[in-house]
Parts: C-alpha cells; structure tokens; sequence
C-alpha cells in the first residue's frame, strides 16, 4: 500500500478521529464508530465512504465478526498522529480537550473526600487501639469522650469505597491518560472548570463534601 493512499486517507479529520478511537477501544462496530464520529443514521453512506478510504490505504481491517479495528500499519500511523497532535499543544489544553470532565471532576471531589475520611478515622482506630480517650474543654469542664469504634470501621469502610468508585470515575474520564497522570491533574481541577464555565455547580459539590468530612470526622467522638 502507497504511502500516498494513507497521507490521502490521514488528510480528513474524521477519518483520523476514527483511527484514533479504534487506536484506545480496540475494535467497534460499523454503527458504534458512525455514532462516536457524530453521523446521523441518514448520513450512513457518507460514512461507508470514510471506512472505504481507511479501508483501501490499509489503515483498518473488518473481522470476521463485523468489527474494525487497526491494521499493524494503522496502528503505527494512529500512535504518531496522537504524538503529533499532543505535540502541538500544550500539555494543559492537550489534557483539557481528552477527559470526560464531568466524570473527572465528580472523580476528584470524591477522591479528596474518600481520602480525608479514610486517613481521619484510621487517625482514631490507631488512637481507639492505643487506649486513648480525648477530652474536650467545655468553659470550666473538661469532658472525656471515648471513641465509638463500630461508628470508625462504619465511616473508614465508606470512605474506602468512595475512593475506590472515584478511581473508577478517574479511570474512565480518559483512556489516553494513566490515572497517576489524572491525579496530577487534579490540581488544576478548577482552573478546568473556570475555562469551561462549570465552576459555580462544582465548588457547591466541594463545599458540600468539606462539610461531610468535617461531619464525619467528629461523629465517633461525639456519638
């Protein structure tokens, strides 16, 4: 296959966006890729004619089973058609225009509030284990509060399992980056949201984990 047949075939946008969507899924079904390109169900000849021209330069292949996916070939072109593209923007913008944001920013509120929560209550279940009490100053009183244990491993197995539901969100917000690379990100979580007119929704979203965690951080002290 001619190198000119794929420079023809990589000079359309949407056939690009095609390789790279098989390039991060594996494989898709004709009408899964038509939907993912933005083609109504009427314009189905004018995408049979993009998977043609994919097809015809040896960038993709159909299997057996009715799916495309890349040719070795395709697979090589897809990779520095993404390198280049990444290349040519910076890495903030580059992130910005490859994440689910919606799915990241829910995914970094509950990653902070899971976290907060789980290293308060262990905070407790070390002190509960050690045989401490804390007191409290109340005017001239002083009151000793016992740890409520079971209200600890209640709150420490919640706290656990909303880390681990936004890892998922994390997870599924991009498929081009690693989660180490989105918990980097996460710093710059409402720069994000500023650029993409969202913020007033989630800062209600971070002000009401903040008040949860505060909430759970004194309920085994003070139940």
């Amino acid at each position: 296959m001619t190198d000119d047949l794929i420079l023809k075939a990589i000079a359309n946008e949407k056939r690009r966006k095609i390789l790279e969507i098989l390039l991060y899924d594996g494989e898709k079904s004709y009408s899964e890729l038509m939907k993912s390109i933005g083609f109504r169900l009427g314009e189905s000849s004018k995408f049979a004619y993009h998977i043609k021209r994919l097809e015809d330069s040896g960038l993709i292949e159909k299997k057996l089973n009715g799916k495309y996916r890349l040719t070795s070939r395709g697979r090589e072109v897809a990779e520095l058609l993404v390198k280049e593209e990444f290349e040519m923007r910076d890495p903030f913008t580059a992130f910005l225009d490859n994440v689910d944001l919606e799915s990241f920013a829910l995914g970094t509120i509950m990653f902070f509030a899971g976290t907060f929560n789980a290293i308060t209550q262990l905070v407790y279940l070390l002190v509960w284990l050690t045989g401490q009490s804390f007191t409290i100053e109340i005017g001239n009183k002083t009151v000793v509060k016992e740890i409520n244990v079971y209200i600890v491993v209640a709150i420490l197995a919640a706290s656990l399992a909303t880390l681990y539901l936004s890892l998922n969100l994390l997870a599924s917000s991009s498929r081009k980056f690693t989660l180490l690379e989105k918990l980097i990100y996460q710093k710059f979580l409402f720069l994000m949201l500023v650029r993409t007119g969202k913020i007033l929704r989630y800062i209600l979203y971070f002000i009401a984990a903040i008040i949860s965690c505060v909430i759970l951080s004194l309920l085994p002290i003070l139940l």
